[in-house]
């Protein structure tokens, strides 16, 4: 017999313009959508990484919260970077947000350009809800 979970969308406001959700829970399954940092009121993203980096990050916690999780639930990552130079400034701030020595699993990999206006990074994670 199939377990049945029931599906929940979690929406983002960012994200009203796109065709996805912000984040999926499938019964204790959070899977977070890639996230950048937050277009500014004059409709350009930050020029400056570590303020994109830290704002990818605080948004996938506020749809990690909004699905019942939190960094401590997180599983895996994946994070998009458009130029690898910009890891060590990542990882610095990325491992911030985790206990050490409880990291996620994670890929980090150089894309040619995101979907934002001089986006410089992009995270998306699973997780699990308690």
């Amino acid at each position: 017999m199939t377990q049945q979970h029931a599906i929940r969308y979690i929406a983002y406001k960012p994200f009203s313009n796109f065709p996805l959700s912000g984040a999926v829970l499938v019964g204790h399954t959070l899977r977070v959508s890639g996230v950048g940092g937050d277009i500014q009121k004059n409709g350009k993203m930050s020029s400056d990484f570590a303020k994109q980096a830290s704002q990818a990050m605080n948004n996938v916690g506020l749809l990690l919260k909004e699905g019942g999780s939190s960094y401590a639930d997180v599983t895996a990552c994946q994070v998009y970077l458009v130029h690898m130079r910009d890891s060590k400034i990542f990882n610095g701030i990325y491992k911030t947000y985790f206990k050490p020595g409880r990291y996620p699993a994670r890929t980090m990999v150089a894309v040619k350009e995101l979907v934002g206006p001089d986006q410089q990074v992009e995270v998306t994670c699973d997780g699990v809800r308690q």
